[in-house]
């Protein structure tokens, strides 16, 4: 009989510390010891990527996207070789791998490539010789030129879901400083009720809309693959856990996100006029921005950007008017229902400045000290 795999993936708040990186290391041998091959995928430590990205921003203003790659795939080299020092500290035989060494071949455009396919011959040979073998999530090798590259935002839960994937694993589990999903955030909200199991598509709307618990790319990919996965505590295994399931149950279901940045933007022109009038790479990141238009007005979200560049690029310039922070309360539902939002509509009482919707997601517009508030008020009207 074969062994089990189990892909496992720890975010960057799962490892921020030196204590929680050897209490990875203890949940990563407690799993090993069910005579399991266990993978690891790691983010960088906290917020380790953000800072090297403000770091070159300090040094220039526009880095050579090469050598972004090459600074900022430094911060999972450095989980990657602490946890397997945890992990040989308990007694575990443990091995890291960089993306290229791990075999991840990419498209050869730098900061946002796209895993091409996996040739993990190390990785093999590793769990084969009984190993635990731990992996830099977030980059890759381009083949042809045999540059590194990195994935983008969301790239480390891609490589788990990837390599998952490849090995037809058993359990694919991502584990974080939250135990599951909830219906709005539980550290703000003490009336969130925990979701055991929910729909890939319901997962995928609530992460478009602002969720941080995985980056939708990620759960695109695991709905394109059909690949079932498992949300849980990096920590606690007595909490929770959400399964992310093909089979989950069609019932009724509703749950509450938002951004905490964006920016209302108001033009002298109209919203295409003024993104086709910017230079080509720009306007590939102003698209994937771009929550929300409506002729001259334009929301743009701003949580994965480095803050300064982006805001000297799109929120000033002789075509904009004005520019305002807000932030935004996304009300994510697994059934349209017009009249339930209707219903809402009528019982909040606290000020929004607009109200849009989308498919199967309803969106109000507030001011940015008002975004809890208003989340609290449509809980209480949820229950």
């Amino acid at each position: 009989m074969h062994q089990k795999i189990s892909v496992l993936k720890f975010g960057g708040s799962s490892l921020e510390t030196p204590d929680l990186i050897k209490a990875a290391a203890q949940r990563v041998k407690d799993i090993r010891s069910l005579d399991k091959k266990v993978i690891v995928i790691v983010s960088a430590m906290g917020t380790t990527t953000n800072t090297l990205v403000d770091l070159a921003f300090k040094v220039s203003d526009k880095p050579s996207p090469r050598e972004l790659d090459m600074l900022i795939s430094t911060g999972e080299r450095i989980s990657i070789s602490l946890l397997s020092m945890a992990l040989h500290d308990l007694g575990v035989d443990a091995i890291s791998f960089t993306g290229s060494q791990a075999g991840i071949l990419t498209t050869p455009n730098h900061n946002d490539a796209e895993i091409l396919e996996l040739k993990p011959i190390r990785v093999e040979e590793a769990l084969g010789q009984g190993k635990v073998v731990i992996i830099a999530g977030f980059q890759g090798v381009d083949p042809s030129t045999k540059e590194i590259t990195t994935l983008g935002r969301g790239g480390s839960d891609i490589t788990a879901m990837a390599f998952a994937h490849y090995f037809d694993a058993n359990e694919c589990l991502f584990l974080k400083d939250v135990q599951g999903v909830f219906t709005s955030d539980p550290n703000a909200i003490s009336s969130a009720k925990h979701i055991p199991t929910l729909s890939h598509q319901f997962l995928y709307n609530l992460c478009l809309w602002g969720s941080k618990i995985l980056h939708p790319r990620c759960v695109a990919y695991a709905l394109k693959k059909q690949i079932n996965f498992t949300i849980g505590h990096c920590i606690n295994t007595q909490l929770p856990l959400t399964q992310v399931s093909l089979e989950a149950p069609d019932k009724p279901l509703a749950a509450l996100t938002g951004f905490e940045d964006i920016f209302c933007v108001q033009l002298n022109t109209d919203v295409d006029s003024w993104v086709k009038g910017l230079p080509t790479e720009k306007q590939i990141t102003l698209k994937k921005n771009i929550i929300y238009s409506d002729d001259s007005l334009v929301y743009i979200k701003t949580n994965d950007e480095p803050s300064e560049p982006f805001k000297n690029h799109f929120l000033s310039g002789p075509q904009v008017v004005k520019s305002t922070p807000l932030s935004t309360v996304s009300l994510v539902m697994n059934s349209e229902n017009p009249e339930f939002i209707k219903g809402l509509q009528e019982k909040v009482t606290l000020k929004f400045n607009s109200f849009f919707s989308t498919p199967l997601a309803a969106h109000w517009v507030v001011e940015k000290d008002l975004q809890s508030l208003f989340i609290k008020e449509l809980q209480k009207a949820l229950l």
